[in-house]
This record gives C-alpha cells, structure tokens and sequence, in this order.
C-alpha cells in the first residue's frame, strides 16, 4: 500500500523536473529501430558530452514541462561553446553527425533562449536544412537563408526577397 502512495508521487516529482528526453540514434533521420542511448533533463543538467556510441541522428522530445524559451542545441565541441552549434531543436528529429560534412557532435545542453521578436534562428547544420526550404521552429514558420560561414539563418517567409537582395548586395531601393 505505502509503495502505491509513493511511486506516483516520486514519477510526478521526476516529471516535472525534466525538460527534454533524448533518444540517441545510429541512422540519419531517426530511422534506426534501436535507440543508442536516452537522456531526460532540463537547464539545470548542463554540458553533456559525447556518449561513447555513434549517433547519426536524435530524437528530442518536449515533455511538456519546459517553458516556451528552452531548446536542446548541439555542438561539435565538447564544451558546448556556442560558437560550434551545429543543431538547434525544440522537438522532433535532428541529424547531429555527418561523415559527407565531416559534422560531429561532442556535447549537448538545453539552454534558455530570450528570442526577441527580430531575432531569427540560426544553425550550423548543413544537413538538417537547405537553401530556400521552410521548417518550423518554435512553431513560426522560417525559409533558410545560407550564409557565407555555411551557416543557415532563418527568415521570416514575407521578408524573403529583402534578405536574399541584402546578401547579395544588390541595392534593395531604386534612385
């Protein structure tokens, strides 16, 4: 009787305290059937580094208790240094390593994000995005913009055709 009492209590308590569960997986696109490894958590676990298995890809789940300024970012060093994330997701599937592109992973954190309303996503993942494509994230639609780096910014689809004129120089007015 006291074991029924307390084990949804302490599934309640560990709920509520993790964020974002992780299934690690060896195929690009989460296709693969066996998960590598799992990892649940929120802001308060930190870097994690690279586990020891290959990934290719991992699925980010939202459990629901994670405010709409969080996201899992991955890196390609293992200090989470966010001047090497190569993949930014708030749920669903992300390629985090690519042997053609020579794009590793080495750690991973969810972080709090303070998007301001002009600030746009940007990504270092070559094969999770391409030139013109549009992918949601934090549920606003986005078409990528490549950028010199090889980096992807994304920008608003109505502002499109003002940003591709701005990377290439081209005077966007007519005197």
């Amino acid at each position: 009787m006291l074991y029924q009492i307390h084990i949804p209590v302490l599934l309640s308590l560990m709920a509520s305290a993790s964020a974002y569960w992780i299934q690690f997986n060896a195929e690009s696109r989460c296709a693969s059937k066996e998960t590598l490894r799992s990892w649940s958590g929120s802001t308060s676990r930190g870097c994690q580094a690279r586990f020891p298995r290959k990934a290719s890809s991992a699925f980010v789940t939202n459990t629901g208790t994670s405010d709409d300024n969080t996201v899992v970012v991955f890196y390609s060093s293992q200090d989470c240094n966010p001047e090497n994330a190569i993949a930014r997701v708030e749920s669903g599937c992300v390629g985090i390593e690519s042997e053609n592109l020579e794009i590793k992973y080495q750690s991973f954190n969810v972080i709090r994000t303070f998007d301001s309303a002009r600030i746009t996503p940007i990504s270092k993942n070559e094969f999770g995005y391409q030139h013109g494509g549009i992918k949601l994230y934090k549920g606003v639609e986005y078409r990528w913009l490549k950028q010199l780096d090889g980096s992807f910014r994304g920008v608003f689809p109505e502002e499109w055709d003002d940003a591709i004129l701005k990377q290439r120089k081209v005077p966007t007015s007519v005197s």
